[in-house]
C-alpha cells in the first residue's frame, strides 16, 4: 500500500488527501482537515512536559582547600610554568604576582582573578638580541587543579590510610584500593583458626584456675571455722566446663591440704598446751615446797630462839648456839631458791600462753590474707574468662565466615569538612566522594548478637 501525500493546491487549503494505490489505480481517496496552529501547541506541551519530567543535574563547583596543588602556565612562556600547592594559611604562591588566596574559592574565581592581575605585570627575559619584554595575553593564561587532596579511608578494610583522588571517584572504587573489606584486620590479628585453639585452651585453662581458685577459698574458708571438710559439693563444681576427673582432683588436693593444715595446727597448739599444763604441774610442785620451806624457815626461828635462851642462861655450850644460826640461815636460802624458782615458773607459763596466742593470731592473719588474694584472683579470672569469651565468640563467627564465606554489609559514613562544621554523612557504595573526605567503614555481622547470647550463660557459670 502506498500513501500518496497531495499537494495544498490540488487539495483545499486546510487539507490533506491521501489514496491507496492498489495494482497502479487509485481505488480511493479521502481528504482529512489539519489545524497547524493545535498540532504546535500539543507539540510543545508534550516536549515541555518531558523537559519536566527529567530533573536537570546541578554540581556544586568544587572550593579549593589547604593540600590541593595548582598547576599555571601561559602560552608560549615556558618559563611560568609553575605548580604551587595551597599551604594551611589558603595561600598559593604564583609567578609575577606572589601570594594568592585560594583556600574556599572556586578554581574558575580564582582563575579570573590571575588573568586579571597578570597581563598588568611584565616579563623580562634575556634573549641573544637583548632583553625581551612579554606581556601575556589573558586568554593564553591555564589555571588547572593538577592534584586533588587525597582522600582518607579507615575501619573494616584491608590497607587502610590514604587514596590519590581523581574525578568520580566513588567510595566503591576506594575501597578496591584500599584492598577491599576485610573484617579480620581488626576483629583478630592472627589466623582465626590457629588462634580460635588457642584461645580454647586458655579458656580451659581459666576454668581450671577458676576451679582451683574457688576450691582454695573454700578450704580457707574452713580453716577459719575450724572444721574438718570443705563446706560445698561436688555438684556446683560439675557445672563448670572441665572435667570431672580434673574437678576431683582440685577438691582432693585441698581436702587433703586442709587435713594437712590442720593437723599441723593441732600438733603446735596441742605441743604448747602440753608445755603449759606441764609448767602448771611445775608451779604447783615448787608452790607446795615454797609452803616446806617456809614452815622450816619458821621451825629454824623457834629453836634458834630456845638455843639463844638456853645459852644466856649456861644450860647450853655456844656451838650449839651457832648450829641453830646454820641451821636458821640454811633454811631461809632453800626458802629464797623455792620463792625464786616458782617466779620464774610463772613467767614461762606466761610466756607459753602468749606463744600460744601469738601462733593462733598469725595463723588467721594468713589465713585471712590469703582469703583476700584468693577472692581477689578469682574476680581476676572472672574477668579474664568473661574476655576471653567474648574472643572466642568472634574468632569462631571469623572462622564460620572464612569457611562458609559469609560475608557482612557494611555501614558507611563520610565525613566532609563544611564551613559549618564537618559533616557526617551516610553513604553507599556508588556515592561519589570528594577531595579531603574521610571514609569509615564498618562491617556489622552477627559477631555482637552471637557475643551477647553466649555472655549470659558463661556469666551464670562464673556465679
Amino acid at each position: 500500500m502506498t500513501i500518496i501525500l497531495m499537494h495544498k493546491d490540488k487539495v483545499p487549503s486546510s487539507e490533506f488527501a491521501y489514496s491507496r494505490r492498489t495494482s497502479g489505480a487509485i481505488t480511493k481517496r479521502r481528504y482529512f482537515k489539519v489545524n497547524f496552529k493545535l498540532l504546535n501547541t500539543a507539540l510543545g506541551i508534550l516536549v515541555w512536559g518531558f523537559v519536566m519530567i527529567i530533573p536537570p543535574v546541578v554540581h556544586a563547583e568544587y572550593l579549593l582547600a589547604a593540600g590541593d596543588v595548582i598547576e599555571f602556565s601561559a602560552a608560549g612562556v615556558p618559563d611560568l610554568k609553575h605548580r604551587s600547592r595551597v599551604d594551611a594559611s589558603g595561600e598559593i604562591s604564583l609567578p609575577l604576582l606572589g601570594q594568592l588566596k585560594a583556600a574556599g574559592r572556586p578554581l574558575s574565581e580564582l582563575r579570573a582573578e590571575v588573568r586579571e592581575l597578570l597581563p598588568t605585570k611584565s616579563l623580562r627575559r634575556k634573549t641573544s638580541q637583548g632583553i625581551d619584554i612579554v606581556v601575556v595575553d589573558p586568554e593564553e593564561i591555564a589555571l588547572e587543579i593538577a592534584e586533588y587532596r587525597p582522600v582518607f579511608i579507615n575501619g573494616d578494610v584491608a590497607k587502610p590510610g590514604e587514596q590519590p583522588y581523581r574525578l568520580g571517584l566513588t567510595v566503591r572504587q576506594v575501597v578496591a584500593l584500599s584492598g577491599g573489606y576485610d573484617l579480620l584486620r581488626f576483629r583478630a590479628d592472627q589466623n582465626p583458626i590457629m588462634q580460635s585453639a588457642d584461645l580454647r585452651s586458655d579458656y580451659q585453662n581459666l576454668w581450671t584456675e577458676f576451679a582451683q581458685t574457688q576450691a582454695q577459698v573454700w578450704r580457707v574458708e574452713a580453716e577459719l571455722s575450724d572444721r574438718a571438710s570443705l563446706l560445698t559439693s561436688e555438684e556446683e563444681l560439675r557445672k563448670l566446663p572441665i572435667g570431672h576427673s580434673v574437678i576431683s582432683s582440685i577438691l582432693r588436693f585441698e581436702a587433703e591440704r586442709l587435713n594437712i593444715n590442720r593437723a599441723v595446727h593441732e600438733r603446735e597448739t596441742m605441743s604448747l598446751r602440753r608445755q603449759i599444763k606441764q609448767t602448771d604441774e611445775q608451779s604447783a610442785l615448787v608452790a607446795d615446797q615454797m609452803q616446806k620451806t617456809k614452815e622450816g624457815v619458821e621451825l629454824a626461828a623457834v629453836e634458834l630462839l630456845r638455843a639463844q635462851s638456853l645459852f644466856e642462861r649456861g644450860l647450853t655450850p655456844a656451838n650449839r648456839l651457832a648450829e641453830e644460826r646454820r641451821l636458821m640461815l640454811l633454811t631461809q636460802t632453800q626458802h629464797l631458791q623455792t620463792t625464786e624458782r616458782q617466779g620464774q615458773v610463772k613467767k614461762d607459763r606466761e610466756e607459753l600462753v602468749r606463744k600460744l596466742e601469738s601462733f593462733e593470731s598469725q595463723r588467721r592473719g594468713e589465713l585471712s590474707r590469703e582469703m583476700q588474694d584468693s577472692q581477689m584472683k578469682l574476680a581476676s579470672v572472672k574477668t579474664r574468662l568473661q574476655a576471653v569469651d567474648e574472643k572466642l565468640t568472634y574468632a569462631g563467627i571469623l572462622k564460620s565466615q572464612l569457611t562458609r564465606g559469609k560475608g557482612a554489609l557494611p555501614e558507611l559514613i563520610i565525613f566532609r569538612r563544611a564551613k559549618a562544621g564537618p559533616d557526617r554523612i551516610r553513604a553507599d557504595e556508588d556515592t561519589e566522594v570528594l577531595p579531603g573526605d574521610t571514609i569509615e567503614v564498618s562491617l556489622r555481622s552477627q559477631l555482637g548478637l552471637a557475643a551477647a547470647e553466649r555472655q549470659p550463660q558463661t556469666e551464670a557459670q562464673l556465679k
